[in-house]
């Protein structure tokens, strides 16, 4: 078929229902759906604020050009008007997120809080 879309992703008069207890000759798996493409990225920065704090900027974004990732076709020999056609997308549209985070649980040394030394005679 040369003109392939979302509207007749296949060509629906290749098939039809097969008669009463029958199972049909189609082969398995003979159906591709469009494939997927998807680009997530994730920007972060730590600033020192001080000896024992830090502030980190973090910008998410999912789905980053938005590119439209179509869903499967309709299979179904039952409903003839949806036969071929993609109706939904899989991949959610493009979706952004910045957050800033504080911390001063942080020791100079950057293993966690200082603990205090006690001292054994």
């Amino acid at each position: 078929m040369d003109n392939l879309g979302i509207t007749r992703w296949f060509n629906p008069a290749a098939f039809k229902a097969p008669g009463q207890f029958n199972f049909g000759d189609s082969g398995r798996n003979i159906l591709f759906e469009p494939g997927q493409w998807n680009l997530n990225t994730s920007l972060v920065k730590e600033f020192r604020a001080g000896e024992l704090a830090t502030i980190q900027f973090r910008g998410e974004a999912f789905n980053m050009p938005n590119h439209a990732s179509f869903g499967n076709p309709a299979a179904s020999l039952n409903n003839a008007s949806t036969l071929g056609r993609i109706n939904s997308t899989s991949i959610a549209a493009r979706w952004r997120s910045f957050a800033l985070y504080a911390d001063s649980s942080r020791s100079r040394l950057g293993a966690g809080p200082a603990l205090p030394l006690e001292r054994h005679p």
